[in-house]
């Protein structure tokens, strides 16, 4: 899709999660890179088009960029798209007292 580092943009990086985690005594243990499922694009691009206004975010993208990125799924619809999440693993370590 056109505009994807926009919708990106919304989540934090993995830098920024550390950072964040860090502040409260967690530490980044381990990183998982998830399949949540497969689909056809010509199933992608009928979810696109019902959630173009819903709050997700494809709201992030202008009509131009929605446009463009249903053609470009529509022109290969038996193509099987993944959907991977990554999952990051933080652990708790308490951090020594300060004297």
């Amino acid at each position: 899709f056109p505009g994807r580092a926009k919708w990106q943009a919304r989540f934090h990086s993995e830098q920024e999660l550390v950072a964040l985690f860090d502040q409260h005594g967690f530490d980044l243990v381990d990183v998982h890179d998830v399949l949540e499922w497969t689909e056809t694009y010509a199933d992608s691009a009928q979810w696109a088009a019902r959630m173009r206004h819903a709050d997700s975010m494809l709201t992030a993208l202008t009509d131009d960029e929605i446009d463009a990125g249903l053609d470009a799924l529509r022109s290969q619809p038996s193509t099987v798209g993944r959907m991977e999440l990554t999952l990051f693993v933080f652990g708790h370590h308490p951090r020594p007292a300060a004297d």
